[in-house]
Order: C-alpha cells, then structure tokens, then sequence
C-alpha cells in the first residue's frame, strides 16, 4: 500500500442518526464537541497528514 503526501481532495463527512434515536445522536454529538475542544480531532487529523 502506497500513502500519498497529500489528498486528492479533503471533503466533510457526515453521520445520520434515525429520528427515534435522538438521545444517541445527542451523546454522539456531544462526544465529538468533547473531542474537538480537547485538541484530540486535531491530534488525529495532523498524524494522518504526515
């Protein structure tokens, strides 16, 4: 397998959740603030850079 310096493209991403699960995306949502706030996102997204 063969790692490129840097991607083709950068696009978002985006998770559904069905309407009966509020709670859940909630606790999901809350979860990735959590981790975006803590520097963690950015940890991930800087290794993969590389």
């Amino acid at each position: 397998m063969k790692i490129l310096p840097k991607p083709l493209a950068t696009v978002p991403r985006y998770i559904s959740v069905p309407k009966l699960r509020a709670e859940k995306a909630e606790r999901l949502q809350a979860a990735y603030e959590k981790l975006k706030r803590d520097g963690t996102i950015d940890a991930i997204v800087r290794r993969w850079e590389r």
